[in-house]
């Protein structure tokens, strides 16, 4: 027995049982039309079977037909009636499916409520960035840039890791790749694909570092559910670096001994695509019966009656915690963690030879024969051997389009990496002041990414040495002798000579301590500091919020930039590239036009009187006959930006003049003027080229085009030259003086 329902995952062929199973587009009817199809009885897993619609996203399927889904709350509540993509049901007898729908108006394949709740990426200004960040290079290669377009470079410069960002703003993986290779005390971030986010609301808002003090109070277990096109366990890892499908939590343990501390990759995966891995904390299976979440609350006193326990410094009874995990979506702790993203295999192409092609007059743009893995999206391709590195889909460069004028041309196409993509942008996040800032205006204020970190209380101290320091250095020499002379009289230890720049300048340092012993026991006159406190403006009262001043003028730049040198930037997932060859295409072929007018005494032997339309560059030959004396022919040709030409005609057997116009490469039109008086007779003509219709009419006329059909496609008003482009196809030009034609568009 024959089955065709084409996007379950197995059928059992040997089963004389069968069902019909009917898939109807639900609530979006224009996703696809309905249809049935027998399958045989038995498991089968779901997923689109051919529906789909810009603009949403298709859940899943259910028994009965669901609104669109608008928000978190919705989706919750259809959860006991949704068949998600990726699961598993049981067709035992005929059987109709609905498709549910969530609006998904960016087609980012994540329901538009989940994205406005998110708060992990500032994905606006990611955009922003990119943009800016291409359009700067760009410029750049058609300036100084250009001597870098080396065919054979010695040493190629390092890859500019902002162009990684795209795939960490989209969330981006791969199969095989290994993830998690750092520590969490080499790292602040974790990939998001196993680790709950910190946040104040769970754990106490500790952060990930501090995830060691974080124990388990009875034996727990961490279960993974796998979806979308994920493969059941496709991830392995841990300490043992297996499978992963449930990892013990023995009583006591902390949380950092899990996975997130180990590397891990995804094994394998069903097609290219979008991933969905839960996550949640179960008690110890004792029996076959079901899990039990770890999240019970039932005695706040007794710690090990409780699931998580934080011990704490010098409290008699440790913080509790019911909830483990962050919710991104919902913003409150929770008991499940689901990540979503993208996850692609290694790219194949059809061929090691790759085609340009031209759109859109001249963008160009190169199709790779790309057929499955890690879209082109996600990766970034070089011309040059490596010194200029653009998106793969976007349109080349004009340096790029003359290194394509070379016999033999090499492309390569390189991979973004998600986790160097958040390195990226983790750098840039602190050198900008909108990104990276202090959270309030008092004079304790935290900064809004580090809150207090030992970072952040050195930068306070540093902020202190630069304010002591800058007035230091506002002294002439002599006075600065003075103040070390003044220093080292009173008695202070170790002598001035002996400091470091820190302990001579901090807020507590030996030039803080010379201007409070002048504050406090005041020079006799004429003395060399008499004046010292007065001509630095020194108050001890407002010492604080000058310096906090400084705090927040150089927060960016002092601050940020030690942030961003520190930040580590992982090794590529991927570093190798995938190199073609270009095979041009022929160079389009433009078209030009010659116009001649019907003129009194002159018969147009060949080729027509009106438009004719020939290619850009080549010899346009037509000839005539007069009825009186010859006439003189100009091509209305610019040479030179001022120059007409005048042909010169050769009389054939026939009695007809052969005129000859050399390479024409602009629409002409020609005037034929009699040696005494002209007698010109200008008629309207109708003329096609170059994928627009060309109108010639010597007064005011109205033009109405019609399609094939009979459909009014344009209607103008006319006098001189009009062109209007159109689509390929036949249409009919009626002019308002009675002149019909036919034209062939192409």
């Amino acid at each position: 027995m024959a089955a065709t329902f084409g996007l379950l995952s197995a059928l059992n062929i040997g089963s004389l049982r069968a069902a019909d199973v009917t898939w109807r587009p639900g609530a979006q009817p224009r996703a696809g039309a309905q249809r049935t199809e027998t399958v045989a009885n038995g498991m089968h897993r779901l997923t689109h079977n051919g529906y789909g619609m810009r603009g949403y996203l298709l859940l899943g399927w259910s028994d009965r037909k669901l609104p669109v889904v608008t928000s978190v709350a919705a989706e919750k509540g259809i959860e006991t009636l949704l068949y998600r993509v990726g699961d598993a049901i049981d067709i035992q007898s005929d059987r109709t499916l609905y498709a549910v729908w969530a609006i998904d108006k960016d087609n980012n394949g994540s329901p538009d409520y989940y994205n406005a709740r998110r708060e992990v990426k500032d994905l606006a200004q990611i955009e922003r960035g990119i943009a800016e960040r291409e359009r700067k290079k760009r410029a750049a290669e058609t300036g100084a840039a250009r001597y870098n377009l080396r065919a054979a470079a010695l040493s190629l410069p390092k890859w500019n890791i902002d162009d990684d960002i795209l795939a960490y703003k989209d969330n981006v993986f791969y199969v095989g790749c290994v993830y998690n290779t750092d520590t969490l005390e080499k790292h602040n971030l974790r990939e998001t694909i196993i680790c709950w986010n910190n946040h104040w609301s769970v754990f106490g808002g500790l952060k990930l570092a501090n995830m060691k003090m974080i124990k388990a109070a009875r034996d727990l277990e961490l279960v993974f559910e796998y979806g979308g096109v994920l493969e059941d366990s496709c991830l392995t890892g841990g300490r043992a670096q297996k499978p992963i499908k449930r990892i013990l939590l023995p009583r006591d343990s902390a949380v950092h001994t899990l996975i997130m501390c180990d590397p891990i990759q995804f094994t394998r995966i069903k097609e290219d695509g979008d991933a969905v891995l839960k996550m949640y904390f179960v008690r110890k299976k004792t029996g076959n019966g079901p899990d039990t979440l770890a999240n019970d609350t039932s005695d706040w006193v007794v710690p090990h009656f409780n699931a998580w326990r934080y011990p704490g410094v010098g409290n008699s009874f440790p913080t509790l915690f019911p909830h483990p995990f962050y919710n991104e979506e919902t913003g409150e702790p929770s008991d499940t963690f689901t990540v979503r993203f993208k996850i692609y295999n290694q790219p194949k192409f059809a061929s090691n030879t790759i085609r340009s092609r031209v759109h859109y007059r001249d963008t160009m743009r190169l199709n790779y024969g790309f057929v499955s893995g890690t879209a082109t999206k996600y990766m970034v391709r070089s011309l040059d051997g490596g010194w200029n590195w653009h998106p793969a889909d976007s349109p080349l460069t004009d340096v790029e389009r003359d290194l394509l004028q070379d016999d033999s041309v090499r492309v390569c196409l390189r991979q973004l990496d998600s986790k160097v993509g958040r390195s990226a942008d983790l750098k840039q996040t602190y050198m900008d002041p909108n990104r990276f800032y202090y959270t309030g205006d008092t004079l304790n204020s935290f900064t809004n990414l580090l809150n207090g970190s030992t970072e952040e209380i050195a930068y306070d101290l540093q902020s202190g040495v630069t304010y002591f320091e800058s007035m230091y250095n506002q002294l002439p020499p002599a006075l600065q002798s003075h103040v070390i002379n003044h220093y080292d009289t009173v008695g202070s230890t170790p002598p001035w000579s002996d400091l470091n720049r820190f302990d001579r300048f901090n807020t507590l340092g030996a030039f803080q301590e010379v201007l409070e012993d002048l504050v406090a026991n005041p020079p006799p006159a004429l003395h060399p500091l008499e004046n010292l406190v007065r001509m630095l403006d020194y108050d001890s009262n407002r010492t604080a919020a000058k310096i906090d001043a400084i705090k927040r003028r150089d927060l960016n730049t002092v601050l940020g930039k030690e942030l961003a040198d520190k930040q580590l930037v992982p090794d590529w997932c991927r570093d190798e590239t995938y190199c073609f060859y270009v095979k041009r295409d022929a160079p389009p072929v433009h078209q030009r036009s010659v116009f001649i007018p019907t003129v009194e005494g002159v018969t147009v032997v060949s080729p027509r009187v009106g438009y004719t339309s020939i290619p850009s560059q080549k010899n346009f030959t037509f000839r005539v006959k007069y009825a009186g004396e010859p006439m003189t022919v100009t091509a209305k040709r610019l040479i030179d930006g001022r120059t007409v030409e005048v042909l010169t005609g050769t009389l054939n057997a026939d009695g007809e003049y052969e005129y000859v116009i050399r390479r024409v490469m602009q629409d002409l039109t020609l005037e034929f003027t009699k040696t005494v008086a002209n007698t010109l007779v200008d008629q309207p003509s109708v003329w096609a080229n170059s994928g627009a219709v060309r109108i010639h009419a010597p007064k005011e006329t109205t033009v109405r085009i019609y399609s094939a059909s009979g459909v009014l496609v344009k209607q103008a008003t006319v006098q001189g030259d009009k062109t209007v482009p159109l689509s390929a196809g036949l249409y009919l030009v009626v002019l308002s003086d009675g002149t019909t034609q036919k034209v062939l568009v192409q």
